[in-house]
């Protein structure tokens, strides 16, 4: 049985390279997540929701510690990507949503939706996969509704189909 002695500059080297790991995962650590610690001694994690006319919002996490915290991160960015992918054209999306809510309200409101839905949002969106729409498509439809002569008020009902009753069913989220 050997016995292996280590010198002064042995140890000094070894806990270098640990220094080196460390950072390293940490720096891996910080290109995925930003976590840091707080003075009322928790950690805070937070993630980039959305970009809004440049102005970021973040989803926040709490923890005891750094692993909680990034536990509590990995599990909000794992659902939130598999909610994020649709491969399903919006047209077909609209049709199940609309079948579903039709006995929910009145026949006016039915009828109101459904004028909406065939003459602006499917000639607009129908055959685009519900990925593919972004908010500068979003955007460019607003303005061509604008300049068609439609009030800021139709449009803005027209924009709560799809986003507000839409995304309660996974039809599309700007």
């Amino acid at each position: 049985m050997s016995i292996h002695l280590f010198t002064f500059s042995d140890i000094i080297c070894r806990n270098s390279i640990l220094r080196i790991v460390y950072f390293a995962q940490r720096r891996e650590e910080m290109k995925r997540y930003n976590i840091y610690y707080r003075q009322d001694g928790r950690f805070e994690g937070r993630i980039l929701k959305e970009k809004r006319g440049g102005k970021r919002k973040y989803q926040y996490f709490f923890g005891k510690t750094r692993k909680d915290v990034w536990d509590k991160m990995d599990s909000y960015s794992n659902r939130i990507n598999e909610n994020q992918y649709c491969p399903k054209p919006l047209a077909v999306l609209i049709e199940d949503w609309f079948f579903c809510i039709r006995h929910q309200v009145k026949e006016s409101t039915a009828a109101n939706y459904r004028m909406k839905i065939e003459k602006h949002i499917l000639p607009s969106f129908g055959e685009k996969l519900v990925d593919a729409i972004h908010s500068d498509d979003i955007y460019k439809f607003i303005d061509f509704k604008k300049k068609s002569g439609l009030s800021d008020r139709y449009i803005s009902d027209i924009l709560v189909l799809m986003k507000e009753k839409g995304t309660r069913n996974s039809v599309v989220g700007f």
